[in-house]
């Protein structure tokens, strides 16, 4: 068991004190909050209301969230329950009930994870966290909730920016509407720029005889739209019709370690049901990789590659696993290998362009012929017009790699990672006021993810003045 650390006892120790150090004989007068029933509120020294009252309870269940947070990383289940339910009875933030209701669904508890996304208040989220809300209440099939948000999204923004989380919804309940919504979202959307793949899996949908696999494949499109939320709610809809469909554990596997879930019981238990699946090997590489065991992850690939030598998807992983092994040479050989066999694969070419930004390493020869091929066969995705961007300016060509971020913020504006380039071409330029306002721009979008710590990290080295000042 882990020990919960440090944090753990600061946090308690201060919902513990909480009351007492804020005592109304030292708070504002406009916070000394008369209740009902309690006429004594008003009295300096009242420990019992100013603990009683909502500017103190929404302290009170903030500390208790970060506290069950705590405990929940730290896998002292029992412990993190108690503080979450004690945080629930006090004044949670909207985004505080977010927190509990992900905490529940964690443990399996669906109703109550819903009750505590009902208890969010119209309009008291960001964008952003309406449309995160959106997809959790499907993941704990609050089906009818989930139309209640989107239907305050749809109030706010045209039918265009809604389009493609309308259709996305529709896949849970109402799959032959999917098609609809998504012809109404913008060229550059998720949903528009595989709108081929979704309109063959549907029309397909009514020949499917297997439930599971029907899921399993929307799933996987939802995760290549990088709607990872829905994708895990799809797949966990496959294991209820089949619990033993081995790809659909792997599938939830990788989706649960994109969301920064637990996932190795999952594929566990897909490797137990069918340790040969192509599909759960991938997933059990991309497993070891991802945990430090990069060399673990090669020996599972070379397996499959006995049988599938020219895969994309096994040439790409063990490119990325030799890259972790620190064998640059092997990898840069693997991905060169990979794109001339599958020259008008965009996959492949996006692998190996990242690949060659994220390490720095054959930037002329290897990583701007294959960010130009991905152009040219996907010249509106987003993804494929940040690692242009990206390479450009490591290449030097700081106007060209300013018009792909631009582009690519067009077509995804509240991309994270776009902001962060865009922050520091600007740095790398000279225009600091612009790169501030990107940077700050990347850690609130976010502000716990890689984009956003690296943001952080920037603004407090070049600007420590006032690192988080707007």
């Amino acid at each position: 068991m882990k020990n919960p650390g440090w944090k753990i006892f600061s946090l308690f120790l201060l919902a513990a004190l909480l009351s007492a150090c804020a005592a109304p004989a030292v708070m504002p007068a406009a916070a000394r909050v008369r209740l009902t029933g309690q006429p004594l509120c008003l009295q300096p020294g009242a420990l019992v209301c100013a603990w009683e009252s909502k500017a103190v309870r929404a302290r009170q269940s903030s500390l208790l969230i970060q506290l069950g947070a705590h405990f929940s990383e730290a896998q002292v289940y029992p412990q993190a329950a108690g503080a979450f339910i004690l945080a629930a009875r006090g004044q949670p933030s909207s985004e505080g009930w977010l927190k509990i209701g992900r905490f529940f669904w964690s443990q399996g508890r669906l109703d109550a994870a819903a009750a505590a996304f009902m208890r969010i208040p119209p309009y008291s989220l960001t964008p952003e966290q309406t449309e995160a809300l959106v997809e959790w209440q499907v993941r704990v099939q609050d089906l009818t909730g989930a139309r209640r948000t989107l239907h305050l999204l749809q109030g706010v923004f045209p039918p265009g920016k809604t389009a493609c989380l309308a259709g996305y919804l529709s896949l849970f309940d109402d799959p032959r509407s999917s098609l609809e919504e998504w012809k109404q979202a913008g060229a550059g959307e998720p949903c528009r720029r595989n709108f081929t793949a979704w309109q063959a899996a549907l029309q397909e949908q009514p020949a499917f005889g297997d439930d599971a696999y029907q899921w399993v494949r929307l799933g996987i499109l939802l995760s290549s739209d990088e709607r990872w939320v829905l994708a895990a709610s799809a797949f966990e809809r496959a294991l209820q019709v089949n619990p033993i469909y081995a790809d659909a554990w792997a599938c939830l596997a990788e989706a649960r370690a994109q969301l920064g879930e637990p996932s190795w019981p999952v594929l566990q238990r897909a490797y137990e049901l069918d340790p040969r699946s192509r599909t759960v090997l991938l997933a059990l590489a991309a497993y070891f990789r991802r945990t430090g065991q990069p060399l673990r992850a090669v020996e599972v690939l070379l397996k499959l590659a006995e049988t599938d030598p020219e895969g994309q998807d096994v040439l790409t992983e063990l490119a990325s696993s030799a890259a972790e092994a620190g064998d640059m040479t092997q990898a840069v050989n693997l991905l060169r290998r990979a794109m001339e066999l599958h020259p008008d694969d965009p996959r492949v070419n996006l692998a190996a362009a990242r690949f060659s930004a994220r390490y720095e390493v054959e930037i002329v020869a290897l990583g701007l012929p294959a960010a130009w091929r991905a152009l040219e066969l996907l010249p509106d995705d987003p993804a494929v017009l940040e690692v242009n961007g990206w390479l450009e300016w490591l290449g030097g060509s700081f106007d060209l790699a300013e018009q792909h971020l631009i582009s690519a913020l067009t077509f995804s504006p509240l991309s994270p990672t776009v902001h962060l380039r865009l922050g520091q071409l600007y740095l790398t330029t000279g225009r600091q006021d612009q790169a501030r306002k990107y940077l700050l721009n990347a850690l609130r979008l976010a502000p716990g993810e890689n984009p956003g710590q690296t943001a952080a990290r920037l603004l407090q080295r070049y600007f420590p003045a006032c690192p988080f000042c707007p």
